[in-house]
């Protein structure tokens, strides 16, 4: 019997890659994601996925580079929309010092 990793009662993450990714979780975020969790499953509430998340959590510049990497190699869309209108991409260049980090994913 498998568990379904994709929902878990915390209010602000409704899957556990993406409470990972919050928590700085490196090797879990990896981990659920190398195993087939959804890259693109999103919060009930705010729309978000686990790209819009990367580029705002406490991550390392390297494990940022790691888990977004990972997300785009098993298809996770870039072009989501959160509630707001936000697209991953757009809010990850709209820190910086990430952008750098985005594009090293993305080749």
């Amino acid at each position: 019997m498998k568990t379904n990793v994709e929902c878990i009662p915390f209010d602000t993450f409704s899957s556990l890659v993406m409470f990972c990714i919050f928590a700085a979780d490196e090797f879990s975020a990896l981990f659920l994601i190398e195993h087939g969790t959804d890259p693109n499953h999103t919060t009930y509430e705010h729309k978000t996925s686990a790209l819009h998340l990367v580029s705002t959590c406490a991550l390392s510049d390297e494990e940022k580079v790691n888990v977004t990497s990972s997300l785009l190699k098993t298809s996770a869309n870039a072009n989501l929309q959160d509630s707001q209108g936000w697209y991953a991409n757009y809010i990850t260049c709209d820190f910086i010092i990430d952008i750098e980090i985005f594009r090293l994913a993305i080749v």
